[in-house]
């Protein structure tokens, strides 16, 4: 289980220059999922919303769930066309568990993002913050840094949330992908 926290931030952003950010309703704060594509691949799926409160900040946050019915893997996911020159991503948001569900609930919760080339072609690369498990009640801050790989063009960034007949939900808000033109120092 420590490996999968392995970027888990609860502190300051990672070091380095000015970012850039390159999401769009990251805060899901259009009241909807406005550029972000729901997938599920399960024989059965929990809807994806947006819900009211409790967020981090503003009026708006994202809602994944489960239920004790079925097992459940969804995402939404949201492309990135252009990386403007970086050479290094910073991809983070906020996370918590839901009022009530099952504390001790099997669930994977991730930010993920990968990289695209020329003709959209899968790159290899990218980085994710995961946890196998539900997280706090309380926000957290939670981020990992990579570095863009040669021949990228564009990203896509998604939040994952998977669950094992568990009545759990996670909410995620002001979800980011800060690019800078170089990597932070040693």
């Amino acid at each position: 289980p420590a490996a999968l926290l392995l970027g888990l931030a609860t502190a300051a952003a990672l070091p380095g220059a000015a970012a850039q950010e390159l999401l769009t309703n990251g805060g899901f704060e259009a009241g909807n999922l406005k550029n972000w594509l729901e997938s599920c691949v399960s024989p059965k799926c929990a809807p994806v919303s947006d819900a009211g409160s409790p967020t981090h900040y503003g009026s708006r946050a994202l809602s994944l769930g489960g239920t004790r019915a079925d097992w459940t893997s969804l995402s939404v996911r949201q492309s990135v066309l252009s990386l403007g020159g970086a050479t290094r991503l910073e991809l983070g948001g906020w996370v918590r568990a839901a009022d009530g569900g099952e504390p001790m609930a099997a669930v994977r919760v991730a930010l993920r993002v990968g990289f695209v080339g020329a003709g959209a072609q899968a790159l290899a690369g990218g980085c994710a913050v995961e946890r196998a498990a539900l997280p706090p009640p309380e926000w957290e801050r939670w981020a990992v840094g990579c570095d863009v790989p040669a021949g990228a063009t564009g990203a896509w960034v998604a939040v994952e949330f998977a669950s094992v007949r568990a009545d759990a939900r996670v909410l995620v808000d002001d979800v980011f992908l800060h690019a800078s033109a170089t990597a932070p120092a040693a």
